[in-house]
């Protein structure tokens, strides 16, 4: 016998029967009362059950039980309708959720379900909850059924007599299917009824197809979530950028970012320290949702969670502030009620220049992707001090500010100026929308391709190629004015251009490729020449 046929005919006990199907014990039990399947009985008389019979048993239930004396009384299931109605639904997560559990109470006589799901801080919460109160149904979130089918990753018929389920009383059967997606299980959700006698068998499988879907549809929603939270973070930054260009006061503009912070995170409260340069210490140079007092507070380094980081410029967070061995006891009134903190430094060129918290009333945990925005906020906290601290020297402002721009390409796109930029063999790698409207070609069809190859026009002009070759060989930024290129557009005889490349070299100062910025200047050079014509010019 080879080994798959040892595995085939290994007897499983009642226990993995139930989890090999999926059913209750009482489900089994009567499945053997109507004469459905036959256990095997050891020299003990305990019950041996067969895979293949257990497989036969799955397979043609629902044409046996159809045949039971419930069946009448229980609608029959079409998943197809169910998942239309749920794609159909535009609402929130959480109402779409509530309906789903509805539905399937009303398809599988289950009076009773709830729904729950992994939030962003990987912990299992309730979702939605169908006739049971929400209060109730929370506490299901860590009995020994639900954290079962989150470990195995496998449904499970339970009993009033196997677990005590808050909110509900008396007798009844249930089902607790894991919700997975890809191979994760990203939550559970439960049907009880308290007048059913049995979950069968095929119903568990439909279960388990519908919570596939269901599963999709919080990855859908986690993601949707996730590009809503991107573009938050990216208009503040962007918000914040714009500040620094019109705003030099250096409290008011460190008020906005921090109410800013606060609402694209949803923190609780917020503080900023900089280092006094007369004292040596850090004051409190911005404030929100803290109490006043908190103006007061000066930190030294070294000490507390904030001196902790400011003397080693590292980020440092606190899920239960309690508990944290840093906290000073003078703190303790001026943070009240405050559950957990995130502290991060500010530092420019290497250099701590201050640092500031986020904290919440509730314990909070802070994933990789709030950590990746809030040290990107940091810098740009510390760009704005910065900047402030040297408004009078305009020549290292520009500087900065064109450090940030670059920090963020996706600004490119949005410039009315045509821009593309190519590597030093001439192969497209960016190309913006007002690159598209100057050429008619769209970015799908330029990006990849070669510059002479996607506008072969422009080797008709033996100033473009000169001009390219220059940079290549200087490593230097070239600059052409008036410079006419034939039949650039349709219908056109000439067209007349500024253009400039721009080097882009590694940190070995090699160079990797340029920028080209590109403007239509027909329209002002005719002019000028009408102008010169008429003599109105000199």
């Amino acid at each position: 016998m080879n080994n798959n046929e040892s595995h085939r005919k290994r007897l499983l006990p009642i226990g993995e029967a139930c989890l090999y199907l999926g059913v209750s014990r009482a489900t089994l039990l009567k499945a053997e009362e109507q004469g459905l399947i036959r256990p095997v009985r050891t020299p003990g008389g305990h019950r041996r059950y067969g895979k293949e019979d257990l497989d036969r048993l799955l397979q043609h239930s629902v044409a046996v039980f159809e045949q039971g004396h419930d069946y009448r009384s229980r609608p029959k299931t079409t998943l197809p309708v169910f998942i239309n109605q749920m794609a159909s639904n535009l609402s929130p997560l959480e109402e779409v959720a509530y309906e789903a559990i509805r539905l399937l109470g009303d398809s599988f006589q289950a009076d009773i379900g709830a729904i729950f799901a992994l939030d962003n801080h990987e912990q299992l919460c309730l979702l939605a909850a169908y006739g049971v109160p929400d209060e109730a149904a929370s506490t299901w979130v860590s009995n020994a059924i639900t954290t079962r089918v989150m470990r195995d990753g496998l449904p499970l018929g339970y009993e009033h007599v196997n677990v005590d389920l808050a909110g509900i009383r008396g007798s009844f059967q249930a089902v607790c299917v894991p919700l997975i997606y890809r191979g994760v299980t990203l939550g559970v959700f439960h049907l009880i009824s308290t007048h059913r006698y049995q979950f069968y068998p095929s119903e568990v499988s439909i279960l388990k197809m519908v919570a596939v879907y269901l599963a999709s549809l919080i990855v859908d929603n986690d993601r949707l979530r996730q590009h809503q939270r991107h573009i938050e973070e990216l208009t503040f930054i962007e918000r914040i950028s714009h500040d620094m260009q019109v705003e030099t006061d250096l409290g008011r503009l460190l008020d906005r970012f921090l109410a800013g912070t606060i609402e694209v995170t949803g923190a609780d409260a917020g503080v900023v320290f900089l280092r006094d340069p007369s004292r040596g210490d850090y004051y409190t140079c911005a404030a929100r949702g803290y109490p006043d007092e908190m103006w007061n507070l000066r930190v030294e380094s070294g000490k507390g969670i904030t001196g902790w980081v400011l003397e080693r410029g590292e980020m440092r967070f606190s899920t239960h502030l309690a508990d944290d061995p840093l906290l000073l006891p003078a703190v303790k009134d001026l943070i009240r009620g405050v559950a957990s903190t995130i502290c991060l430094p500010l530092k420019v060129e290497g250099e701590v220049i201050g640092a500031f918290h986020l904290s919440s009333y509730t314990p909070r945990h802070w994933g990789p992707d709030e950590i990746r925005f809030l040290n990107t906020i940091a810098g740009q906290a510390a760009l704005i001090i910065h900047r402030a601290q040297l408004y009078q020297q305009m020549a290292d402002l520009a500087k900065r500010e064109a450090i940030l721009r670059k920090r963020y390409e996706d600004i490119l796109e949005e410039m009315p100026i045509a821009i593309k930029v190519v590597d030093k063999n001439l192969k497209i790698l960016t190309f913006n929308k007002a690159m598209e409207e100057l050429t008619g070609i769209k970015r799908e069809e330029a990006l990849g391709g070669m510059e002479f190859e996607v506008l072969p026009v422009l080797a008709t002009s033996p100033e473009v190629v000169e001009t390219f070759n220059t940079l290549l060989q200087t490593g230097q930024m070239v600059e052409r004015h008036n410079l006419p290129i034939p039949h650039f557009h349709e219908g056109e005889a000439e067209t007349i251009f500024d253009i400039k490349y721009l080097p882009l070299k590694n940190d070995e100062g090699d160079l990797e490729g340029a920028v080209l910025f590109i403007q239509d200047v027909t329209e002002l050079v005719t002019l000028r020449c009408k102008l010169e014509e008429g003599g109105l010019l000199p």
